[in-house]
């Protein structure tokens, strides 16, 4: 990884870090050649104690990647949401994060947010 690729991602996890609030986040890079990286970013709605068994994958979690173009997706979007009746809804019902090309780390904040604040309510 070059000096430059490592600095943006660093930054962007630095400024997510700075401006997201949620009981667990969690982000790391890595890079596949020398110029390209990718940052991962994991998003609990619970605390870990509230975890089944203590694994992340039985919470409320989202789990982003913003590649070095730009390109930003939602690999897992996993919200425990139910109806007004108690029923969890199936993922298909669920709305979708679709794939999107972000200019800077303002750009991911708000994207990851207002796609969050669906599960929220």
């Amino acid at each position: 990884m070059n000096i430059e690729s490592k600095n943006i991602a660093s930054n962007i996890i630095k400024e997510i870090l700075e401006n997201i609030s949620y009981p667990y986040i969690n982000c790391y890079e890595f890079t596949s050649d020398n110029k390209n990286f990718c940052v991962v970013i994991t998003i609990s709605l619970d605390k870990e104690e509230i975890w089944e068994y203590g694994y992340l994958e039985n919470s409320s979690y989202f789990k982003f990647v913003i590649h070095s173009d730009g390109t930003m997706k939602c690999l897992i979007n996993q919200p425990k949401v139910y109806d007004d009746n108690g029923n969890k809804l199936l993922s298909s019902q669920l709305k979708k994060f679709r794939q999107c090309k972000v200019k800077n780390t303002n750009e991911i904040i708000e994207k990851l947010k207002s796609h969050i604040i669906n599960f929220t309510k």
